[in-house]
């Protein structure tokens, strides 16, 4: 898995307001999946953390990088994580599976159902077109709505993704085939502030 240097976190480059949405949303379902114990793979800027343990969750990261503060030193794709069986109740796993080639993500689907008792949050990117509406009538509730179509175009390495969902070879059904034999999905979704990310919330069968 290539090595993103910490300075590509910076909150004046990296963050936007898309971004700051998913991470809304991946604390907001976390917290209600009311673990105990979390594992974050690739704590990026450490935010998804600080709420967590701040909300009294025994939070844990890993990551390969040098200059990114970790728990764990790990190479996601190559090494095992250095965890007993079943140690934590979540696994966290934030736009990290797609700087692996997609032929290993099975054998890293593997190693994560191995370390979770119960679940696995993941965030990937998606190729596709977005629809989205927002109205706001007097007296009336704010509405929303969103789709997301997919693009089955070849993907192209560009140095950090090898891979990228509903691109050819990589479509929603070939990459819920790859959790199958590990997980339930209990939740795949989208944002309407960033649908460019699928999330996929995994039960440990």
């Amino acid at each position: 898995m290539k090595q993103i240097a910490n300075t590509h976190y910076d909150f004046s480059r990296y963050m936007n307001l898309a971004r700051w949405s998913c991470y809304y949303y991946q604390i907001k379902k976390t917290l209600a999946l009311k673990p105990e114990r979390v594992l974050e793979i690739g704590p990026g800027d450490g935010l998804y953390g600080i709420y967590l343990k701040r909300n009294g969750i025994a939070y844990f990261s890993a990551d390969h990088a040098d200059d990114i503060d970790s728990d764990y030193k790990v190479n996601l794709g190559v090494e095992k994580i250095p965890v007993p069986d079943n140690d934590v109740d979540l696994v966290s796993a934030f736009q990290v599976l797609e700087h692996i080639p997609f032929e290993k993500v099975s054998a890293t689907v593997a190693e994560l159902h191995r370390v979770t008792k119960r679940y696995v949050f993941l965030d990937i990117p998606e190729y596709s077109v977005h629809i989205t509406v927002s109205l706001k009538l007097p007296l009336l509730p704010y509405f929303q709505w969103h789709t997301t179509i997919p693009r089955p175009i070849a993907h192209v390495f560009d140095g950090l993704h090898y891979w990228e969902v509903s691109k050819k070879g990589f479509s929603r059904p070939q990459v819920r085939a790859v959790f199958a034999p590990y997980f339930h999905i209990r939740e795949e979704f989208t944002v309407f502030q960033n649908p460019k990310e699928r999330f996929y919330i995994l039960e440990k069968k």
